[in-house]
């Protein structure tokens, strides 16, 4: 989640020049996180 933080400045930049990439997609979600973790 960390990195989500530093790197927010990056995506919303990325996203602006990319119009057709939804930012959803492309950061990282805590609770998807954990749900992977709890699977392994």
């Amino acid at each position: 989640m960390e990195t989500k933080d530093n790197l927010m400045g990056f995506l919303t930049s990325y996203v602006a020049e990319h119009p057709e990439v939804d930012i959803n997609t492309i950061i990282s979600n805590e609770n998807n996180i954990k749900r992977v973790l709890e699977a392994l």
